[in-house]
């Protein structure tokens, strides 16, 4: 039981970095990531 509630602990924490490192993306990274995007979708 107190591996599946660190476990999900973990994954929230995991989310809120995720957010917090979008957040700091540069312009230029943004620009680079959109382009790969529609790249990967043609």
């Amino acid at each position: 039981m107190p591996t599946a509630v660190s476990s999900a602990g973990a994954r929230s924490n995991a989310r809120a970095r995720h957010r917090l490192a979008g957040r700091e993306l540069t312009g230029r990274e943004l620009l680079a990531g959109r382009a790969l995007t529609r790249r990967a979708l043609a």
